[in-house]
């Protein structure tokens, strides 16, 4: 895939054009950090019974380790480089993974939000 998965919005635009969060969850930055070190390229996130899951390219299981996730549930991808850009750009030691209406998920640290990841399944590669 040559379109990068991710976009980083300014808070404010985000909640603008994609609606205030419905859930925020907090996440400690070293805990993404741990999971992007496990994955090559792309990472996944999601919403799932009220917590934050994050799968690798590979739609592994990150965090938590021992969550089984069926193929067919939709996770947003977002580029690696572009997670760790939105940490440092935010520039707080949590960031907030956050549920939108229309099945949007997003990533908030400080005044920086990204979104438009890809959804795997379909965009799986």
């Amino acid at each position: 895939m040559d379109t990068p998965r991710g976009t980083i919005f300014s808070r404010e635009d985000a909640d603008k054009q994609f609606g205030l969060p419905l859930l925020s969850l907090e996440i400690k930055n070293e805990i993404i950090y741990d999971c992007l070190s496990k994955s090559t390229g792309f990472v996944m996130f999601n919403i799932m019974d009220n917590a934050v899951c994050i799968l690798d390219n590979k739609r592994n299981p990150l965090l938590p380790a021992s969550k089984s996730v069926k193929p067919e549930v939709v996770f947003k991808t977002f580029d690696i480089e572009i997670v760790n850009k939105l940490i440092t750009s935010g520039n707080q030691p949590v960031t907030f993974v956050e549920s939108r209406a229309d099945n949007v998920i997003s990533l908030t640290n400080g005044n920086s939000t990204l979104e438009l990841g890809s959804p795997c399944p379909p965009w799986c590669g």
